[in-house]
Formats: C-alpha cells, sequence, structure tokens
C-alpha cells in the first residue's frame, strides 16, 4: 500500500513538471493537484482516480497543473454519507458521498473557494463503490468549470490587493542576498494580474542584474586569485573557468580584458578559440535572454528543492505547509 501510494505521488509530481513547461511561458494560474485522506480510507484504485479526476479539472479547464511552486492547490476530499446493500445476486454496496473540491495557497492556508458535489456510486464492495461514484464527477461539467473560474478569479483579485506586499517581500530577499526566494515568490504571480506581473518583471531584471553582478564579481576574484597563485597553463584553465562563469550583462564581464590578455599568453590556439566561441555565443540577445530564464528557472528550482519536507502524510513525506490543506 505503502509504495503504491508512492508511485502514485511521483507520478503526479512528474505530471507538474511536465506541465510546468507547458503553462509556464503564459504564466497562467498553476494549481498542483492533492487529495486530503488523513484517515487512509480510499483504496490505491479510489485515490488514483480522484487524483486523475483532479487533474483532468485542471487541464480540461485551461489552468495550468503543477509549476515549481506547489502552493496554490486543488484539494478533493471524500466523505461518506451512507452506504447501503443491494440484494442481488450479486450482492452490491451502494454508496452516497460528498466529493468536497478546494481551492487555496497552502503556505498562508487561504481558502479562495469550494465546491460539494453529490455523487452516488454501486460495486462489489466499499472500495469499489467509492471508485464507481468519483468516476462519476465529470470534469467538464458547467458547475465544475464555474468554480474553477470563481477560484480563478479570487486569485487574481489576492494577487491584485497584495501585489505591494509580494513585491517588497521579494526585494527584501534579495537585498539579504537570497535570490532564490525573491525569484520564488515573483514566479508566483500570474500573467492574469496583468499590472502586478508587469511590475514583477521589472523586479526580476534588478534582481537578476544584482545577481550576476555579485556573482561576477566573486569569480572574476577566482580567475585573478587562480592566475596569480598559478601563472602557467594550469593556473590559465582555471583562471578561465571561472571566466566564464560571469554573465556577459555582469558589471564585472568589462573588467576581464586584462586578465585575459595575460592568461591567453599561456594557452594554445584550440583554447582560445573555444573562448571566442563561448563570448561569440552570447553576442545574439535571445541567447542572453535564454541564459537568463534558464538561471531564472533555476533559482526558483533551488529554493523549491530546499523547502521543508517533514510532514508525514499516507506514509509519503511531503511538504510542511500541506499539512493546512489536511485540515479543509
Amino acid at each position: 500500500m505503502r509504495k503504491i501510494r508512492v508511485v502514485f505521488l511521483f507520478i503526479s509530481l512528474c505530471f507538474h513538471f511536465s506541465a510546468f513547461a507547458q503553462f509556464e511561458g503564459n504564466k497562467d494560474i498553476v494549481l498542483s493537484s492533492f487529495i486530503i485522506d488523513p484517515g487512509k480510507k480510499l483504496s490505491d484504485n479510489s485515490y488514483s482516480t480522484l487524483l486523475e479526476k483532479t487533474n483532468s479539472i485542471i487541464l480540461n479547464n485551461g489552468i495550468g497543473n503543477g509549476s515549481l511552486d506547489p502552493q496554490f492547490v486543488l484539494a478533493a476530499k471524500v466523505n461518506i454519507l451512507s452506504k447501503k446493500i443491494v440484494a442481488g445476486p450479486p450482492a452490491k454496496v451502494l454508496i452516497d458521498l460528498n466529493l468536497v473540491l478546494y481551492i487555496g495557497k497552502a503556505d498562508e492556508n487561504l481558502l479562495f473557494s469550494q465546491k460539494t458535489v453529490r455523487l452516488t456510486g454501486l460495486g462489489e464492495n466499499e472500495n469499489l463503490a467509492i471508485t464507481s461514484a468519483i468516476s462519476q464527477l465529470e470534469t467538464s461539467d458547467k458547475s465544475v468549470v464555474d468554480f474553477l473560474l470563481k477560484s480563478k478569479g479570487n486569485i487574481v483579485d489576492y494577487f491584485n490587493r497584495n501585489c505591494d506586499l509580494i513585491l517588497s517581500s521579494a526585494r527584501s530577499d534579495s537585498h539579504a542576498g537570497n535570490t532564490n526566494a525573491a525569484f520564488y515568490k515573483l514566479s508566483q504571480i500570474p500573467m492574469a494580474c496583468t499590472d502586478c506581473f508587469k511590475k514583477s518583471l521589472v523586479i526580476k531584471n534588478e534582481i537578476f542584474q544584482t545577481k550576476i553582478d555579485l556573482e561576477g564579481k566573486v569569480n572574476l576574484n577566482a580567475a585573478t586569485l587562480a592566475w596569480n597563485n598559478s601563472k602557467n597553463k594550469a593556473g590559465a584553465i582555471q583562471a578561465l573557468n571561472s571566466l566564464k562563469l560571469i554573465h556577459p550583462n555582469s558589471s564585472s564581464f568589462a573588467k576581464i580584458e586584462n586578465l585575459v590578455e595575460q592568461i591567453s599568453k599561456r594557452l594554445d590556439e584550440n583554447e582560445m578559440r573555444n573562448w571566442a566561441m563561448y563570448l561569440k555565443k552570447y553576442e545574439d540577445t535571445i541567447n542572453l535572454e535564454k541564459l537568463k530564464l534558464e538561471s531564472e528557472k533555476e533559482a526558483i528550482l533551488a529554493y523549491y528543492n530546499s523547502l521543508p519536507k517533514t510532514l508525514i502524510y499516507n506514509n509519503t513525506t511531503v511538504f510542511d505547509f500541506y499539512q493546512n490543506i489536511i485540515y479543509w
């Protein structure tokens, strides 16, 4: 049972990350699926069926699934109302249940909207009856679509009302040297929040410039130290490797010419040709923008991976802030 649940969660997370590439470009509202089942009453089959339904609700209604932040969630919980035996042969179990859907922000325990759907299922046992009931959920039903649209509107309103606070917090993280957290917070702002999203792009550029300036200074110092310690081919290669880590738009990049001229005397033509090709690659502004986006993604992923994962839920380690969702 435990291994199967872990596989379900792993598949779901892979689904989230593969979907990230699809939706990251338009920065629309992004949700992750979560099944609330603290008592582990759902069978593995019911659990996977419900997870599939929540993923379908998200994707079929044009809202991004997953992303590098799992804070906005579509959570689902099954509440059994009644069950009875239907005479056979063979005898079957009739289940009447409420499927409760929640959309909220997990880390701040904010619930934006919820919806209850009444479902009935029939099966040879209770687990099969529950799975049958869950299967009856129409993910494209108008009431479900309206629920998603209402939630999307509430999320947009949340960002619009809290935009200045979010931007200020990101700036504070950046000033404290935590650029990963800053990029992570800014990445949550959907494009649907037009004004706030535009403001976040300006701050992202500011933070990125600060980041590459700081990193450039560190790598230039490392290159200079490597060369001063060993003014031979080995020292030249070590220095060049550090210089390659300096972003072309960094304030330190303009200061490397003198050092490159010195170390070039210890390098052969092939090594200098590779350096020239490296520089040429960044003459294209498109390549520079790709490099910037890749750097932002790496920062967001690094912060995501640093989040605490100490809560054990359904025999699976998940993020601490999911603790709030379990009690919705």
